[in-house]
């Protein structure tokens, strides 16, 4: 941890960590921010989390699961007939892929 915030680290990635005396060991050496990957239960504590430098805690790859799980569901809908599960509407969709930005760019590029 020294090592990398003398280099001149912005920040450093932890992953593992799973109980509360870990990160106090590596928040007492760090003086730049932490991101924690795949938080544990016991340190599910955002208060004691940034208490103890931590800017960033990942709680597992939940939105690609849910991803995975709405794709599957439309495909087995579609497969078998059914009524589509609930989609986006439109105004949602242009504000998740930011289409305006990109035909404004797609226009200045072309």
């Amino acid at each position: 941890m020294r090592a990398y915030q003398d280099t001149g680290a912005d920040g450093m990635f932890l992953v593992g960590a799973r109980k509360k005396s870990e990160i106090e060991a590596v928040a007492k050496a760090a003086r730049i921010p932490l991101l924690l990957g795949a938080i544990g239960s016991e340190i599910d504590d955002a208060q004691f989390l940034a208490e103890h430098g931590v800017r960033i805690a990942l709680l597992g790859h939940q939105p690609v699961m849910s991803a995975f799980e709405a794709i599957r569901a439309c495909m087995q809908a579609q497969r078998d007939g059914l009524a589509l599960p609930a989609q986006p509407d439109k105004a949602l969709m242009k504000t998740i892929t930011r289409s305006d930005a990109y035909e404004n760019w797609t226009s200045e590029f072309l």
